[in-house]
């Protein structure tokens, strides 16, 4: 009768979903492992569940590597020939909004510069304020992501410290198998487990990515039909040839979900303040608000962005910098001002009691001069009496 080849369709019951997934998540990454050590090539997985959480492995320690990998691999390609391909739409959508990292440094410099060289008269403490709420705003967006990946670099670490347990824990095992091997040798006992290493000869490698890569991809095809879960490989030979598989059509579509889902965990609210400058007002002004405005787009591709710790720590304390300088420009303003007022008012009460003491010496001389009117008449009878 031969085997029936039964037909792939997403398991309803949800409970069997889920155990099937968990099952199946840690076969195809075992898998993936398997063809990164023996055929010595770099492999990237991306798994989102039907609840959206994501699950990822990279052969190379470090996912972002893989994937700046990618990014370079379409970029050199497009170099070398003007048709469009998907790494365009990818790529497209960040190469306008991210700068480089010495561009955004430079541009909150300039921000300080501009509020420390300007007028009084230029810059109103509106002025002041927008600009220190949109500084604020960055510092807190570039705090985040300096927090979150520093939570990424210590989970890195409990992973690799996982890692190296389950290898040694592994390598335990497998020398006391090899004890008992020897013991066992004369009476072929057992199944002796073989270390995993390179493929040193080299057609017998290329045979086995072949065939290890499209089983690979075929166990992540039944992973993605069964359990109703995204599933993108990326894998990179020895030569530096590219294979992908996606489950969706297209990983540049699963690769865009990842990037956003990074953004997501940084902050679970994002800073939407857009200040409404007058680019008429001032040259200064506008120039200071051009700056804010670069500042921001820059930021929106924070995330994107790959730096490193020590990058995000010198962005955040120029960013500082820059924040307090507005803050002790904009209390000095307000003080400034309530001098003026105070010299203000102190000077209307002078005028005001000057005004005052001229009218009382106005009235002392009419009442002096009304006084002599009175004495004639007194005196003449006095002269009659005497």
């Amino acid at each position: 009768m031969g085997r029936k080849k039964e037909e792939l369709k997403r398991i309803e019951k949800k409970i069997c979903r889920q155990i099937t997934f968990s099952k199946r998540r840690k076969e195809v990454i075992e898998k993936a492992r398997d063809l990164s050590v023996l055929c010595d090539v770099q492999v990237a997985l991306l798994v989102f569940s039907s609840s959206g959480k994501l699950y990822e492995f990279s052969s190379a320690g470090s996912l972002a590597k893989i994937l700046k990998r990618h990014r370079s691999y379409f970029e050199e390609k497009t170099a070398l020939s003007d048709g469009a391909n998907d790494a365009e739409l990818y790529h497209g959508k960040y190469e306008k909004k991210i700068k480089s990292f010495a561009e955004l440094l430079r541009t909150v410099q300039s921000i300080h510069r501009q509020v420390g060289n300007s007028n009084s008269e230029e810059l109103t403490l509106s002025d002041l304020e927008q600009t220190e709420m949109q500084l604020d705003a960055a510092l807190r967006r570039t705090r985040a992501r300096k927090t979150q990946l520093m939570l990424e670099t210590i989970n890195a670490l409990h992973d690799k410290e996982k890692t190296l347990r389950e290898e040694n824990q592994r390598l335990k095992t497998q020398d006391r198998s090899s004890q008992l091997s020897c013991l066992l040798a004369d009476k072929r006992m057992g199944r002796k487990k073989v270390e995993l290493k390179r493929i040193e000869n080299k057609s017998s490698r290329q045979v086995t990515f072949s065939k290890r890569r499209n089983g690979l991809f075929k166990k992540a095809h039944e992973l993605s039909v069964l359990c109703d879960v995204q599933v993108a490989f990326l894998v990179f030979s020895s030569s530096g040839k590219l294979y992908e598989f996606s489950s969706v059509g297209s990983t540049t579509s699963i690769l865009e979900r990842y990037t956003s889902h990074s953004k997501k965990m940084a902050t679970s609210s994002k800073e939407t303040n857009h200040a409404e400058v007058d680019y008429g007002k001032h040259a200064n002004l506008k120039s200071l608000a051009e700056l804010l405005l670069t500042v921001e787009r820059n930021l929106e591709g924070l995330y994107a962005m790959e730096l490193t710790l020590g990058d995000l720590m010198e962005l955040e304390e120029q960013l500082h910098v820059a924040l307090t300088h507005v803050k002790n420009r904009k209390i000095q303003m307000m003080l400034e001002s309530v001098k003026s007022l105070h010299d203000q008012q102190e000077k209307m009460l002078k005028e005001e009691n000057q005004l005052l003491e001229k009218q009382i010496v106005a009235m002392k001389n009419g009442e002096d001069s009304d006084h002599p009117l009175c004495h004639p008449p007194q005196q003449t009878t006095l002269s009659l009496l005497k």
